[in-house]
C-alpha cells in the first residue's frame, strides 16, 4: 500500500509538472505574438548638414554698409539684414514690425503721430532713413509705417555712417529695399489674413515678362490691402499701397 501511494503521488506530480510545462509554453507563444503585433514600423529620420552660415545672410551683398558692392562678412561695420523670410516667419505688417527684427533697434507708431525709431540711444533726425538707397530727408516721413508686402529685405548698419549718407547718420542706416523686377516668368504671389477685430489682409504680387518669349522687358507688380475694426469698431487703420518695378 505504501508503494502504490508513492507511485500516485509521484504520477500527480508529473501530472501537475506537464500541465505546467505546457501552460508556460502556449502563454510564451501568446506573449511573442502579442509583442510582434505591438511593435512598431521601423521610421527613417534623415537631415543634411547645414552648411556655413546658411543661415545667416553673411554672403549677401550690402547696400547700405558700402558702395563697393561688398558683403556683409567683409563690411567693417555691425550690419544687419532682415530678410523676406524672416518678414514672413514673423508676419509682419509693416515696416515698424519688420525693424524689430534688428538687435538694439526699438520701433513703434504711436497712434496720431509719426513713425518713431531709435537706436543705440539715438533717433529721429540722428538716424538716416532710405527707400532703395535714397534719403528721403524727413524722418517724420520716413519713420511712418509702409505695409511689409512691399519689402524684400531691410539692411541696418548700427553707428555712425555720415561718410556714407552725410549729415544725420550718426546712430545708423536703415535701408527699405522693396522687391524688384526677376527674369521669371508667370510667377505669382498669394497672401489672405483674417483676425482679431475683423483684422483682414489681402496681398497679391506678380513677376512676369512683357512681349511673349522674345520679351526684354520684365515687370513687378505688388498690391495689398489691409484694414481693421480696431478697439472701437470702425476706429481702426485703413491702408492699401502698391508697387511696380520693370527690368529691361
Amino acid at each position: 500500500m505504501q508503494f502504490l501511494r508513492l507511485l500516485l503521488r509521484a504520477l500527480t506530480d508529473l501530472n501537475f509538472v506537464l500541465v505546467l510545462a505546457v501552460f508556460l509554453f502556449f502563454a510564451s507563444v501568446a506573449l511573442n505574438k502579442a509583442q510582434a503585433q505591438q511593435t512598431l514600423p521601423e521610421v527613417k529620420v534623415t537631415d543634411r548638414q547645414i552648411l556655413p552660415n546658411e543661415r545667416l545672410p553673411l554672403d549677401t551683398e550690402i547696400k547700405t554698409g558700402s558702395r563697393l558692392g561688398i558683403t556683409a562678412r567683409e563690411t567693417p561695420a555691425s550690419v544687419t539684414v532682415v530678410d523676406r523670410q524672416s518678414i514672413e516667419a514673423r508676419d509682419a505688417r509693416d515696416t515698424q514690425e519688420a525693424l524689430r527684427a534688428a538687435p538694439g533697434l526699438t520701433a513703434a507708431a504711436p497712434p496720431g503721430g509719426a513713425g518713431f525709431v531709435s537706436m543705440r540711444g539715438f533717433n529721429s533726425s540722428q538716424i538716416t532713413q532710405l527707400f532703395n538707397g535714397i534719403s528721403v530727408q524727413y524722418d517724420v516721413i520716413a519713420a511712418r509705417p509702409v505695409d511689409a508686402w512691399l519689402l524684400d529685405r531691410i539692411e541696418v548698419i548700427g553707428g555712425p555712417s555720415s561718410f556714407l549718407f552725410g549729415a544725420g547718420a550718426v546712430g545708423g542706416a536703415i535701408n527699405y529695399v522693396s522687391k524688384v523686377a526677376q527674369r521669371e516668368k508667370g510667377v505669382h504671389d498669394f497672401y489672405a489674413a483674417h483676425g482679431s477685430f475683423n483684422t483682414n489682409r489681402l496681398s497679391y504680387g506678380y513677376n512676369g515678362a512683357l512681349g511673349g518669349d522674345q520679351a526684354r522687358n520684365w515687370v513687378r507688380l505688388d498690391v495689398s490691402h489691409q484694414d481693421s475694426d480696431g478697439f472701437v469698431k470702425s476706429s481702426g487703420p485703413v491702408s492699401t499701397c502698391s508697387s511696380c518695378c520693370r527690368v529691361s
